[in-house]
């Protein structure tokens, strides 16, 4: 009996305390603050590009199309060492083997086996982009994944776009509180968004080859290399104190 007194004695006090507490968080003043978003913008010369391609090749008898694939691959990964890049910027992936029907789901009309192989190419000396690109397709690359503009410098420029994202966040909540006759103080919080760097050009060639190799084969034009110049964003939350 004493101890369920007691027990009942703790409850109680607990209840107490969590009502007390509650009651002077609500007699306290509320924050007074400015929340504004900034974004800032550095845009760079990519210094290498990043170009992922496939092999695919589809033949009734897997031993035959495995080896026509990997004839391929090899041509490729001593076209890569006739260029000069190092065996460490080229990657290749797991070989993928799937049998191939005319209607997948029924399982009718057997076409015969797709093998696949990709290969990733980092490409130190961009330059050399249309000579590399253009010489896998000749070699039997019929598939384009990606082509990756970037820039090895990538935390200076993105450290840049920061400071300028913070600077206009500062300036955008200077104006808004000037408008109401008050100042900033100091920052009571910062949140950073997801940045990124792209290149939009280089997303709309990767598009364009890829539709030009599965279409004409290895018909290309000089219009789609140039690199132009990525984008290194940055994008900020930040609320201030008004004085």
């Amino acid at each position: 009996m004493c101890r369920k007194f007691i027990g009942i004695k703790v409850s109680l006090i607990f209840f107490m305390f969590c009502f007390v507490q509650l009651s002077f968080a609500e007699c306290l003043p509320r924050q007074r603050l400015v929340t504004v978003t900034g974004g800032g913008e550095v845009k760079v010369v990519p210094d290498e590009v990043v170009i992922n391609l496939s092999v695919w090749i589809l033949d009734k008898e897997l031993a035959v199309g495995k080896e026509k694939m990997s004839a391929v691959v090899k041509k490729v990964l001593d076209f890569t060492k006739k260029l000069g890049i190092d065996p460490k910027h080229v990657q290749t992936d797991y070989i993928k083997i799937d049998p191939t029907y005319e209607d997948y789901y029924k399982k009718s009309n057997f076409l015969g086996y797709t093998c696949s192989e990709n290969i990733t190419v980092i490409l130190k000396d961009i330059s050399k982009f249309e000579e590399l690109l253009t010489g896998a397709l000749n070699l039997g690359v019929n598939r384009v994944y990606g082509v990756e503009f970037r820039t090895t410098s990538l935390r200076k420029y993105r450290d840049e776009a920061r400071k300028m994202a913070m600077k206009a966040a500062k300036e955008k909540a200077q104006a808004l509180a000037a408008e109401l006759g008050q100042n900033i103080g100091r920052p009571y919080s910062i949140t950073e968004a997801t940045s990124q760097s792209y290149n939009n050009f280089a997303q709309v060639a990767t598009q364009r080859i890829s539709n030009e190799v599965l279409s004409y084969g290895t018909g290309l034009s000089e219009e789609y290399f140039s690199p132009g110049q990525i984008e290194v964003n940055a994008n900020i939350e930040v609320s201030f104190e008004l004085e």
